[in-house]
C-alpha cells in the first residue's frame, strides 16, 4: 500500500499511538458504575506489542522509497517533529499548532503569502540540541531541489525560507512565489522536520534508509529488525508528554486475523 498523500485522515490514526502509550493501563473495571471523572496517575512501564501489516521499504520519509503508509503510522509520525498535529473538533478533524510551536503560525496573504513560524524554546532533537529555523531551511531544501523526492506538492511554491534571528534562532519566515492554501501541510505532518545538523552535508536517503537514532518526536527507533519487527522507546529528551510504556515493538504480519491477535 503506497500513500497518494499523508493527509488528514493518515495523521488522525497515527496520533492513536501517542495517546494509546501515554494512558495503557488506566482501566476502569467496574463498567456499570457512573463515577465522576477523576485525573488518575498513569502506571509507569510496560511493553505494548502490536501486529503491523506491511513493512516499510526505507525511513527517508521524503524519499521516494519512504511511501509505505504503514512505515510512516509506526517510525515516522512517532520520531519526526511538526508544526501541526490533527485534531477532531465536532465532526471535523482540523489542523492545530503542535508543541513544536508557541502557537499559531502568522499569515499575510497580500501581496505575497508569507507565514512566520516560531518555534518553542523547549523543543529540542534527541542530543538536545535546539529544533531551529536551520531545520526548517534544510527542510524545505531537500524537498524542493533534492532527487527522487516522494511529492514535492507545496514544496514547489515556496520562493524563500528565512531566518530573521539567524539560523539557530527560533523564527522561520515562509514567503511563497506562488500562493498555497495548503500550507498548513508543508510542515505540518507530511514529512515532518528534519534535523539539519545531523544530515547536512552528507546523503540523506543513504543516513535514513535503515532507521535512525535521532529523533524530535516522543520515540526513538531502538530496533529495525527487516522481516520480523520495529522496536521504539521513549525519546527522554522529548520536551512534551514522555510516553508512559518502556517500549512498543510492530511485529510485520500480513494476516489480518494474526496481525489482530499479535495484540499484547
Amino acid at each position: 500500500m503506497r500513500r497518494q498523500r499523508r493527509g488528514i485522515k493518515l495523521l488522525a490514526l497515527i496520533m492513536g499511538l501517542s495517546l494509546v502509550a501515554a494512558a495503557c493501563g488506566d482501566v476502569d473495571d467496574d463498567e456499570g458504575a457512573a463515577e465522576p471523572e477523576t485525573e488518575e496517575e498513569v502506571p509507569q512501564g510496560g511493553d505494548l506489542v502490536l501486529g503491523a501489516e506491511q513493512e516499510p521499504e526505507c525511513a527517508d520519509w521524503m524519499g521516494s522509497c519512504g511511501g509505505s503508509s504503514w512505515g510512516f503510522w509506526t517510525m515516522g509520525a512517532n520520531t519526526m517533529p511538526r508544526a501541526f498535529d490533527i485534531v477532531l473538533e465536532g465532526d471535523q478533524w482540523v489542523y492545530t499548532p503542535s508543541s513544536l510551536l508557541e502557537g499559531e503560525p502568522e499569515l499575510v496573504t497580500e501581496p505575497q503569502q508569507v507565514t512566520t513560524y516560531q518555534i518553542s524554546e523547549d523543543a529540542v532533537w534527541s542530543d538536545e540540541t535546539p529544533i531551529s529555523c536551520a531545520d526548517f531551511v534544510y527542510t524545505w531544501d531537500q524537498v524542493a531541489n533534492a532527487e527522487e523526492i516522494y511529492d514535492k506538492t507545496g514544496f514547489r511554491n515556496i520562493g524563500s525560507v528565512e531566518c530573521p534571528d539567524g539560523e539557530d534562532g527560533k523564527t522561520v519566515v515562509v514567503t511563497y512565489a506562488e500562493p498555497y492554501a495548503g500550507w498548513k501541510s508543508i510542515f505540518g505532518g507530511q514529512y515532518g522536520i528534519f534535523p539539519a545538523h545531523i544530515l547536512e552535508g552528507q546523503d540523506r536517503n543513504a543516513a535514513m534508509v535503515d532507521g535512525y537514532d535521532w529523533s524530535g518526536g516522543p520515540w526513538l527507533i531502538d530496533e529495525w529488525t527487516r522481516g520480523e519487527q520495529i522496536v521504539l522507546v521513549p525519546n527522554e529528551n522529548y520536551w512534551g508528554t514522555v510516553p508512559s510504556l518502556d517500549s512498543v515493538t510492530f511485529r510485520f504480519i500480513t494476516d489480518s486475523a494474526a496481525e489482530f491477535e499479535a495484540f499484547t
